[in-house]
């Protein structure tokens, strides 16, 4: 199009060419946005606040109208949380992968899952080969499927179960493609290789449940035992927050606990930072008597030593 419009010289288009590879979607294939787009993730955002806020909103207006978007979000994906944990998927219990497939993902993903899973009856895999370790698979479209002939490689592991096609869906998307579902269905796996899970499909998702899951402690004075408390407290509280606060009966229920609890929690955090001011003040007496009495680095024989011990 430069040439065809004679533009070879306007700088803007000649340096947004030189980068293209940030910015092409075709170049940008191999990188991981969960199949979105800007395009979508603009239109979609804008689809969803047209439902609460107006171009006559005013400012303050605005901040209500936000806050009330926020909780719907929030009780969307909380009742979205519930119904793929709890609700069953219908699955022919002989069909393994789709069993495996309805246990770990999400509905949504579920479905989508179920949509590939079924379009890999239109591909058939034409040849194999291997180079090194690495099996090839050359997947291509069937002959009695209409419209236009398409190809692809699948590469993959036998040792450790892992696969890439050309068609770069599972990096884009984070799904499996069909042409890796077909090579799946070759190898005549049960269960869907954990190389292909992403976490944010799975149910339970939910970074601090997924902690739980695994049984790993939260307890700890360290900076990131103390952020996992700070946004585990803020999830259940906002959760719970959007259940109680439109039935009376349940905001007094959760304003009475969390009135109890706020007392015990005052009580703890007094003791432990009075307890942490008598550790300091201690330390600090022991490490002004080491400056005056002058003592060596070492000395674990002096008699003075337990005098310092015992302050300390």
């Amino acid at each position: 199009m430069i040439f065809q419009y004679n533009l070879q010289d306007n700088t803007w288009l000649t340096n947004l060419y030189e980068i293209r590879h940030a910015w092409a979607p075709v170049y940008l294939r191999g990188t991981f946005f969960a199949g979105m787009n800007t395009t979508g993730r603009s239109e979609g955002i804008n689809s969803f606040f047209d439902e609460f806020v107006t171009s006559r909103t005013n400012l303050r207006e605005f901040v209500e109208k936000y806050d009330q978007a926020v909780r719907k979000l929030v009780r969307n994906e909380t009742s979205e949380d519930f119904v793929s944990e709890h609700k069953l998927r219908v699955v022919d219990p002989l069909d393994f992968l789709l069993c495996h497939a309805a246990e770990v993902y999400t509905r949504n993903i579920f479905t989508k899952f179920k949509n590939e899973w079924e379009m890999i009856r239109t591909w058939k895999i034409d040849e194999e080969e291997f180079i090194g370790d690495i099996r090839i698979f050359h997947v291509k479209t069937r002959d009695i499927v209409e419209g236009y002939k398409q190809y692809f490689v699948v590469q993959w592991n036998p040792e450790t179960y892992e696969g890439w096609c050309t068609c770069k869906h599972f990096e884009f998307s984070g799904m499996l493609c069909q042409h890796l579902l077909k090579v799946i269905d070759r190898l005549d796996l049960d269960r869907i290789p954990e190389f292909f899970i992403h976490m944010r499909w799975r149910k339970g998702a939910n970074k601090f449940r997924y902690l739980e899951s695994l049984n790993q402690s939260m307890d700890g004075d360290t900076e990131h035992a103390e952020a996992l408390r700070h946004n585990y407290l803020t999830q259940h509280f906002s959760q719970l927050s959007c259940r109680a606060s439109p039935y009376n009966d349940a905001f007094v229920i959760c304003k009475n606990l969390l009135l109890d609890a706020s007392k015990k929690v005052e009580e703890v955090v007094d003791s432990a930072m009075a307890s942490r001011a008598t550790t300091l003040n201690a330390s600090e007496v022991a490490s002004n008597l080491h400056d005056i009495l002058d003592l060596p680095s070492n000395f674990s024989d002096d008699p003075r030593r337990n005098s310092l011990d015992q302050l300390s």
